[in-house]
């Protein structure tokens, strides 16, 4: 349908104006949109229930969705249904409750598909009825959010089909879904201009070009997107209606000089000191006789100041400053050889610590004449945190260096362990566990603290070992809490049996 604009209006009456007698013409109830006769007579509806069908040939509902300008408010949900109509048949019928009163010849009413009501006619301001041809009769009505317009048939086929039949007064369809080819959401616009404290809705608006501001107006068209007119300000000095009177460049004037302002007359009085002068310049005429001439409208300022130090102070300042140079660059040549070292210094000792670091655990196994063998573990905290529970394990292996057999060896006496600690001396200590594996335990062991236990192992007489000296291996582990605390160590000896005839085996008092 077209959308040019309508202004005719009337007010309802108690009957509809289509109550003659049913009319026929060869081309009633034919459909005039995108529904032709071949395609069936349901447009501008969706599968129309009985008591709507056959009535419209075509409808465009065109409106402004109150979500796009509040966002408090929902959308409404297509699609769209017709809910009443008043006006479109002529049969007697009881006004339907919660309907409002018929304002104009035909009214209806549209909901959308959660039953919100999305037009109602009763509220059009303007309103449209006018016969189109001789088989149809326009309905249009303009809100200030929407215009819906509706063609009815007004004839029927002679031919019976479909068979002619008239309609209610007022019409509650059971099914009359608007297609939606008939319904236009239109995009979101300007509705209003607020200037200052005046509002502008409703009302035409002309842009103009003001001072120092000047419009440019283009169109953009996409295929298939919507025109857009697009006005480009531009706030430029001297566009549009010019420069705002009054607002041009001043004449430069000569105000104040040095914040100083002239007397009332206008005049500066300009006077210098010491080596400093302000006279009007003159121009040498003749020499003989000289002659100058003053000239106008011109001041000199100048001076015949001497210069302030003499040349052997400016000699002596550069030598001071060379000096002073050189001072310097001794200076930073040291720092210079200072950092180095101590970059060398640095990475020695890093290495030295990243060593020390891989050895928290020291074994040391000491021959002395046979039977005897003297053991010393050590366990150093590199942390800055104090371990608990530490238990350090030894555990030993005897094997003979020769290939000759040997029976076999055992712990005979486990002299009392000697217990050292950092700073506290000595404490007599006595070896936890018994031959292969003794241990022993500390409660704590302070952070960058080390402990350690020295004792002495008692084999069987030497004899026994005829077959030439006896290796001993030995390895060291520690836990604290239950967990390891660095990789553990291994360390051999070797027994030399049996004793010449000349050795004393005589057990030491203490380690």
């Amino acid at each position: 349908m077209s959308s040019s604009s309508f202004s005719s209006s009337s007010s309802a009456s108690s009957e509809s104006s289509f109550c003659s007698p049913l009319e026929f013409d060869p081309h009633g109830r034919v459909g005039i949109a995108v529904a032709q006769p071949q395609s069936g007579v349901d447009y501008p509806l969706v599968t129309p229930s009985e008591d709507i069908r056959f009535l419209l040939a075509d409808a465009y509902f065109s409106y402004d969705d109150p979500a796009d300008y509040d966002s408090a408010l929902a959308p409404f949900v297509p699609p769209l249904r017709i809910r009443w109509l008043f006006g479109f048949g002529c049969l007697p019928a009881v006004a339907p409750s919660g309907e409002p009163a018929p304002v104009h010849d035909a009214d209806v009413v549209l909901i959308d598909d959660d039953g919100d009501v999305v037009f109602d006619s009763t509220t059009a301001t303007e309103f449209l009825s006018k016969p189109w041809g001789d088989r149809l009769h326009i309905f249009a009505w303009e809100t200030a959010d929407a215009v819906l317009r509706l063609v009815m048939h007004t004839k029927w086929p002679p031919a019976d089909a479909p068979e002619a039949r008239d309609y209610p007064i007022h019409l509650s369809p059971e099914h009359a879904v608007l297609d939606e080819f008939t319904v236009e959401r239109r995009p979101k616009r300007v509705k209003s201009f607020t200037v200052v404290l005046d509002n502008m809705a409703g009302v035409p608006v002309d842009f103009v070009e003001g001072f120092n501001v000047a419009f440019a107006a283009s169109t953009i068209s996409t295929p298939g997107g919507r025109l857009v007119n697009r006005i480009q300000m531009e706030a430029v000095p001297g566009f549009g209606a010019g420069i705002f009177p009054g607002c041009g460049p001043e004449p430069l004037v000569i105000r104040t000089m040095n914040g100083v302002p002239p007397t009332v007359p206008g005049d500066f009085q300009l006077s210098a000191t010491d080596c400093y002068f302000v006279r009007q310049p003159t121009t040498l005429v003749s020499t003989l006789p000289r002659l100058t001439v003053p000239t106008p409208a011109m001041l000199q300022i100048g001076g015949d100041c001497t210069p302030c130090c003499a040349c052997e102070d400016y000699v002596a300042a550069a030598e001071y400053l060379n000096e002073t140079a050189a001072d310097y660059t001794n200076i930073g040549q040291i720092a210079n050889g200072t950092r180095n070292l101590y970059h060398q210094n640095r990475t020695r000792w890093t290495i030295h610590a990243e060593c020390l670091e891989k050895l928290k655990l020291r074994l040391v196994l000491v021959p002395q004449l046979c039977p005897f063998l003297d053991v010393a573990a050590q366990f150093c905290n590199q942390s800055e945190e104090c371990i608990t529970t530490l238990k350090l394990t030894i555990n030993f292996a005897g094997t003979p260096v020769s290939a000759a057999e040997v029976a076999g060896f055992t712990v005979i006496r486990g002299l009392d362990a000697l217990d050292g600690r950092r700073g506290r001396g000595l404490s007599r200590y006595t070896m936890g566990g018994s031959w292969p594996v003794f241990t022993a335990t500390w409660d704590s062991v302070e952070p960058f603290s080390a402990v350690h236990v020295r004792f002495r192992l008692e084999f069987d007489d030497c004899g026994e070992f005829s077959g030439g000296p006896v290796g001993v291996k030995a390895s060291l582990s520690g836990t604290a809490d239950g967990v390891p605390v660095a990789t553990s160590i291994s360390r051999d000896a070797v027994l030399e049996c049996p004793p010449g005839p000349d050795d004393v085996q005589a057990p030491l008092e203490c380690i």
